[in-house]
């Protein structure tokens, strides 16, 4: 250290931050806000309102099949009985 170099104290602390195992975390549950949109049709063109349309159309079924894969299947046996 005879040039006058200073070790930044920051760089010690990572290192021994980086040493320690650290515990899992979990994301908090926070509602997904609704968010809604009015679109005015009127002042689209049709290829515009097509694509849309097309847009949305896609979205809904990624939604759909995401709601599928999430949700238990019920068991139709116990369903009988």
């Amino acid at each position: 250290m005879a040039s006058g170099a200073i070790v930044p104290k920051a760089k010690h602390k990572r290192r021994e931050i980086g040493n320690k195992r650290l515990k899992p975390t979990t994301a908090a549950v926070r509602p997904i806000p609704l968010v809604m949109m009015k679109i005015s049709l009127n002042s689209t063109s049709k290829l515009e309102v097509r694509n849309l349309k097309r847009k949305l159309t896609a979205e809904l079924e990624r939604v759909r099949t995401l709601i599928n894969r999430l949700e238990p299947v019920p068991d139709k046996t116990r369903e009988q009985w």
